[in-house]
């Protein structure tokens, strides 16, 4: 050990053996020890008090490495979750004591319960009057409270019953028959035959001087509007759209031919494709669309239609009058366009001899 400052006493020689005599510390060596050590403990004191300004405290982020952190006003000194030691602001100190802002631990009823009020679906004052108006055991099914209040139930229904009020607020229940005489229409009235697909007449129809208008300009193919009827196909094939058939004596329908009086006169027009021995229906008369069809229009003669000398499906009609020896000649319609005719058969028909 050697001196380091200049002293009043004697630094101690090198060696252990140096400081003793007789086992006993030579006292000019003490004194310079004990200046020396005073000297050293002073120039810590000084080190440290001279790094501390008002509102400071000592803290350390890893060992043996002190240091000094001024502390704000307002301010609180920890340690977060992770990170060293720090100030804190006061919402990071609430977040690790874990409580809320402007939490108490002394707050009244009145309080916990102004602020359970502020919740949504809360029960508050207003709810537990409502219940307060309601009787014990009350039934919503109740006939007399249902009734009073003004409303009606399932059991002031019969079958087939309807509401209806004859003033406000008197709902009562009415039968069909009071709904119709209400309402001022009959028992089966229908507001339009345009809404039914099928409707029937209770008697005669009289047109009371107006016309039954059919559609000249079919706007589908295949289609057609008239007078129709149900009949059965007699033929071993399939009729299809647009073939002309006369009647059988079974009154069943077969093809139309020309060739012969015995297949005619063609009065029954097929508006679907029918299987044989199936039935279907049939224009009686009315307007056809076929888009197959290839009429020519004219005056005269000309945009009439004939039963063919063929007889087969898809071959019943022509526009060529037929000519031969024992032919029938029928009209069967006329073209009102190249896709579209009249189909009106003639009951009265011609042989050439």
């Amino acid at each position: 050990m050697t001196a380091r400052w200049d002293n009043a006493g004697t630094a101690i020689p090198a060696g252990d053996a140096e400081y003793l005599v007789d086992g006993q510390p030579i006292a000019e060596y003490d004194n310079w020890i004990n200046y020396n050590l005073v000297t050293d403990i002073q120039k810590v004191i000084d080190d440290v008090i001279n790094k501390f300004n008002a509102n400071t405290i000592l803290k350390a982020d890893s060992d043996n490495t002190p240091v000094a952190l001024t502390v704000s006003a307002n301010t609180f000194v920890g340690r977060r979750a992770t990170g060293s030691i720090s100030a804190m602001t006061a919402a990071e100190a609430r977040t690790v004591l874990n409580v809320e802002n402007g939490a108490t631990a002394d707050q009244t009823g009145a309080e916990i319960k102004s602020l359970y009020e502020l919740e949504a679906n809360a029960f508050t004052d207003a709810k537990n009057v409502k219940l307060a108006g309601i009787e014990s055991f009350a039934d919503k099914t109740d006939t007399t409270n249902v009734n009073g209040a003004g409303a009606t139930m399932n059991t002031d229904f019969t079958a087939t019953s309807f509401l209806y009020a004859t003033s406000d607020n008197t709902p009562e229940a009415k039968t069909p028959s009071e709904v119709r005489s209400i309402l001022n229409v009959e028992d089966g009235a229908i507001a339009s035959v345009f809404a039914d697909s099928s409707p029937q007449l209770g008697g005669d129809l009289d047109l009371n001087g107006h016309n039954i208008l059919l559609d000249t300009t079919p706007g589908s193919n295949y289609s057609g509007n008239g007078i129709k009827g149900t009949f059965t196909n007699g033929n071993s094939v399939s009729v299809a759209f647009g073939d002309v058939c006369f009647m059988a004596s079974d009154g069943h329908m077969e093809f139309a031919d020309a060739d012969s009086a015995t297949t005619m006169p063609g009065l029954y027009m097929a508006l679907e494709t029918i299987s044989a021995a199936a039935s279907g229906q049939w224009m009686i008369m009315g307007v056809v669309r076929n888009d197959v069809w290839n009429w020519v229009k004219g005056a005269g003669t000309l945009g009439l239609i004939y039963v063919s000398t063929t007889g087969t499906s898809g071959n019943t009609l022509t526009q060529t009058k037929p000519s031969g020896t024992g032919d029938q000649v029928q009209i069967v319609g006329a073209a009102i366009s190249e896709d579209v005719m009249m189909f009106k058969p003639d009951y009265t028909y011609v042989e050439i001899l």
